[in-house]
């Protein structure tokens, strides 16, 4: 189910394609976690336009997925080395 944002302020333009891009980039990676997480773990993992770019630090993987398309914010995600229990409470 897609998300749906509702203002009761008006908001940029550019605020706006910044999270659509954003979303659209958490989406692919929601599609691609399985084959992702089991070949690069211990690795950050960047998202920009539909490709990753693995690397060891945060700050390499935002320059590598920059350096590939400067326009665009890229959504980056640690894969764990080992698979975390989590517990939710309510």
């Amino acid at each position: 189910m897609a998300l749906q944002f509702l203002y009761d302020e008006k908001v940029q333009a550019d605020t706006t394609t910044c999270v659509r891009e954003r979303l659209q980039n958490m989406d692919w990676f929601n599609d691609h976690a399985t084959e992702i997480s089991t070949q690069y773990k211990g690795k950050y993992i960047a998202v920009v336009d539909g490709r990753f770019f693995a690397a060891d630090s945060r700050k390499e993987a935002y320059d590598v997925a920059r350096t590939h398309n400067p326009t665009k914010q890229p959504f980056i995600v640690y894969i764990p080395v080992k698979a975390r229990k989590m517990i939710y409470d309510r």
